[in-house]
Order: C-alpha cells, then sequence, then structure tokens
C-alpha cells in the first residue's frame, strides 16, 4: 500500500524526510562519454574511477577484461574436468588469470579508453579536484597499477584524498589516490577507506564500466548519506562480442615464450594455435560475473 504526504501525521512526515535526508542520495546513469560524468563535478565533489575499460585498456585482445573474463571461466572449467572442486578451481583460475594479466600490463603500453580522459582528468587536476581510482586490482599490483597510469601521464597522488598508505585489510589496499580491492565489494572497501581515513566527501561522482561495481558503491553511499551520482560506462561495451579467443591464445602463446605481445592483426595472421580448447567455452565473456 502507497502511502502519500496527505496521509501522514505532521510529526510523522517531519520523520520520513529527515530519515529520507540521512540516507543520502544515489543513482546509476548509462553513458558512453566521460566527459558526461565529469560535467557533473562541483564543489566539494570526490571524483571515484575505476581503471580498466574505464580510463584505460589493452592495445591487443591479451589482457583486456573480455581476455580475462574468458580466461577465468576457461581455466575453470578446465580445472573442474581434471578432478578439482568448482570453488577450489575458481580460486585457481583466478590466481593463474592475474599471474598472466599483471605480467601483459607491466609489459604493455596502455591505451585510453577515449583518447582525451588523460587529459581531461589532468585539467581537473590543475583545479585541484580531488580524486582517486578504485580498481579490482588484487593490493600486490600497486606499483604496477601506478607506473600503467603514468605511462599515460597521470599521476593521482597529485589530487588524492589522502596522503600516504591505509592497509584496510590483507587483501584491500590504498596508498595515495589508488584504492585496490583484490576483486573484494568496491562500496564496501570505499566506506572502510572512508573510516580508517577519518574523512569523508560531501558527495561523490563514480564511474566504472561494471554495473555490478555502480550497484555495490550506489548502495554503500545511500547507507552511509552521502550523495552520489554513479555512471556505468558502456564506451567498450562492442569489445565483448568482437573478443577472440583464438587471437588472445596465440598472443598469449607468444608473450610467455617470448615476452613480446604481438597486436590483433600480427596474431591474425596465423590462425593455428595450440593451447586452450575454445569450443566449449562461453563464447560471450562480458555474461561471466565476479563476485
Amino acid at each position: 500500500m502507497s502511502i502519500t504526504a496527505s496521509r501522514l501525521s505532521r510529526p510523522l512526515l517531519i520523520s520520513a524526510v529527515l530519515l529520507l535526508a540521512a540516507q543520502g542520495h544515489a543513482e546509476i546513469r548509462e553513458t558512453v562519454r566521460m566527459q558526461e560524468a565529469l560535467a557533473h563535478i562541483v564543489p566539494g565533489t570526490l571524483l571515484i574511477l575505476d581503471t580498466d575499460s574505464t580510463i584505460l585498456t589493452t592495445p591487443q585482445m591479451l589482457g583486456n577484461d573480455a581476455w580475462l573474463k574468458h580466461y577465468i571461466r576457461a581455466k575453470t572449467i578446465e580445472h573442474v574436468r581434471s578432478g578439482v572442486p568448482q570453488e577450489e578451481a575458481l580460486r585457481r583460475a583466478f590466481e593463474e588469470a592475474f599471474s598472466i594479466w599483471a605480467r601483459v600490463h607491466q609489459a604493455g603500453v596502455p591505451v585510453p579508453v577515449e583518447f582525451d580522459a588523460p587529459q581531461r582528468i589532468r585539467e581537473l587536476q590543475d583545479i585541484r579536484v580531488p580524486m582517486m581510482v578504485l580498481s579490482a586490482a588484487k593490493q600486490n599490483f600497486m606499483v604496477g597499477r601506478r607506473d600503467e597510469l603514468g605511462k599515460l601521464g597521470l599521476d593521482l597522488a597529485l589530487t588524492a584524498p589522502f596522503a600516504g598508505r591505509i592497509e584496510i585489510s590483507p587483501l584491500i589496499e590504498y596508498s595515495d589516490g589508488i584504492l585496490l580491492t583484490s576483486f573484494q565489494d568496491k562500496g564496501a572497501a570505499l566506506l572502510r577507506f572512508f573510516e580508517m581515513a577519518g574523512w569523508r566527501p560531501q558527495r561523490i561522482v563514480f564511474v566504472d564500466d561494471d554495473l555490478k561495481n555502480n550497484e555495490s558503491v550506489d548502495r554503500a553511499m545511500i547507507a552511509a548519506g552521502i550523495e552520489t551520482i554513479c555512471f556505468r560506462y558502456g564506451v567498450l561495451d562492442p569489445m565483448y562480442p568482437k573478443f577472440d579467443p583464438d587471437v588472445a591464445q596465440r598472443q598469449l602463446d607468444r608473450f610467455l615464450a617470448t615476452g613480446r605481445l604481438l597486436s590483433d592483426d600480427e596474431a591474425r595472421l596465423n590462425r593455428t594455435s595450440a593451447g586452450l580448447n575454445h569450443a566449449s567455452i562461453e563464447s560471450d565473456p562480458s555474461r561471466i560475473r565476479f563476485e
């Protein structure tokens, strides 16, 4: 049954309004343009950005988000078929996938998801807009993540909301503008960071390509009473149906053998590949969810 204001007594109406105000306000919007999200920054706003498929990606299929999800599923299936229990198979697959992912990202040069996004971010830093990265990467990739952003001319320490390092848990770490969650819940990690830093923003603009992460931050900030606008950033959505497991496998084979990263065009020159059996693997990696 819906309750209208006319049916509430004045004390109850006031209490309801105060409760809603205390709970804060958050919303999730869809966009394919970073500038649309950045345009919502006003004084008192903390800008929080995901990294992969939001600020940057790999120039080749190997190491991008579509590859990571595909590889985790492929290796999980492989382990289960060899008799490994499902939970342990998934854990092993995550470890194996992230180990390769980290090596690829350290060896390569990232490209911005939108060519002008790094410049837009630097312009906001020039006017002292506080900002941070909230990334699902494992906490032991902190140096690699900072170096990778540096290759795009970005230094999150310049306008970080908190200077220094905070070990939030054995899996979650913050350092000078970068919060790494090791695939843990982003909303919960962000709230814990605010608590341990002894600081919280008046308002947040959050940008992430993964709807699950937007929903997590949305719920957490509503509970904390922090006004937040979340943007589900979908500019790379077409990457998933275009992902070619055979091309990525050839790139992986060459990288593990020589340390060289083949472009997609180079990898397509030779259609012969040994490695994972792709025939029975989910062909649309965008359907794979990280819990």
